[in-house]
């Protein structure tokens, strides 16, 4: 049976797929957090991994929680519109994150977040241009 053959998920179970990626950071979080105990380095990556999961869940198309937004969103009213605030949200989102990022940098040479914006920009912009191929600019 080929891929296009089979149905679609419901929103409910995407959503709960959607979710699998962010609740596995939160369990691997809580089990270096246990192991914490006998290695104290291993609470360092404990951290790195819930901060990941959280960061997953932001509302920008190019992440999970971008996509329970859309999911949310097309429930109520309809996939164009859930299109539409989607890519909404994510630009004002991204304007506010890069102005953070770089305010951090200029202020306390921070760039940890500068370098992952640059990343989410550049998956929002090919995203965005898969999406409209005919469009230009």
């Amino acid at each position: 049976m080929c891929i296009r053959d089979r149905e679609r998920l419901s929103y409910g179970r995407e959503a709960l797929c959607v979710l699998a990626g962010p609740l596995v950071n939160v369990t691997i979080s809580w089990l270096l957090s246990m192991a914490g105990a006998w290695r104290e380095e291993l609470y360092l990556f404990a951290g790195a991994q819930l901060v990941l999961g959280v960061f997953n869940l932001l509302p920008l198309s190019a992440l999970d929680g971008g996509r329970l937004l859309w999911i949310g969103v097309a429930w109520l009213t309809d996939p164009f519109l859930a299109d539409k605030v989607c890519r909404a949200v994510t630009l004002v989102l991204l304007m506010g994150l890069a102005a953070l990022s770089l305010g951090l940098w200029m202020l306390h040479r921070m760039g940890f977040l500068l370098v992952g914006m640059v990343g989410i920009i550049c998956c929002t912009v090919r995203e965005f241009a898969l999406a409209n191929p005919g469009r230009t600019g």
